[in-house]
């Protein structure tokens, strides 16, 4: 009779820990999704990107270009031919306060044969 008392208490912990659980997966897996939400609305586009889905159709369409052609694109400093300097400041670039990877190697190895 013990036994069956025992088991009405944990019934109740059980079903709990199971909600727990679940409300638990719910939040895990809608998590990549919240975060693939765009931050901001506003967009600084010096081109419209119906152009830019226009010029890509065109490109998919034509045959491959040839280095003259390409580098016609990325005249005045564009990111590539399609999408020229849209977005170019936004773009993560290295700056030259980040060592070099080699320079690092150096000062490691220097640090361990001393």
């Amino acid at each position: 009779m013990k036994f069956i008392e025992s088991l009405s208490r944990i019934r109740p912990v059980s079903i709990l820990v199971s909600i727990l659980l679940g409300v638990v997966l719910l939040f895990t897996n809608a998590n990549p999704a919240i975060a693939n939400s765009p931050r901001s609305t506003s967009v600084d586009n010096t081109v419209p990107s119906s152009e830019i889905l226009e010029k890509s159709k065109n490109v998919l369409e034509a045959p491959p270009m040839n280095l003259e052609q390409t580098e016609e694109g990325t005249e005045g400093g564009g990111l590539n031919e399609i999408q020229g300097t849209t977005g170019k400041n936004k773009m993560n670039r290295s700056s030259d306060s980040v060592p070099a990877v080699v320079d690092q190697i150096e000062k490691v190895l220097d640090k361990t044969t001393k």
